[in-house]
């Protein structure tokens, strides 16, 4: 999907948020996105939970930093640049 695309997805799924006051369920793998979005998230590897929180409470998680940074999410490893 490219920024566009995705860009017109999220502004509609933001509305139906709000006009319909619906939950939604988004897996993502892009933690700038994630970040911006989500209420509430959940970190889940090979079947288990890492960690639930709040977008800040996780990225502020050092196993999920270290992760980050590491590059094993397969998407961004570049941590510096993630502030809580």
């Amino acid at each position: 999907m490219g920024d566009a695309e995705r860009a017109t997805l999220v502004r509609a799924l933001a509305r139906v948020r709000r006009d319909r006051r619906a939950a939604v369920l988004w897996v993502e793998h892009d933690w700038r996105l994630v970040r911006h979005l989500a209420d509430r998230v959940v970190v889940i590897e090979a079947g288990r939970v890492l960690v639930d929180g709040k977008p800040s409470d996780v990225l502020a998680d050092a196993n999920i930093r270290r992760i980050l940074a590491s590059g094993q999410d397969g998407t961004w490893n570049d941590a510096s640049r993630m502030h809580p």
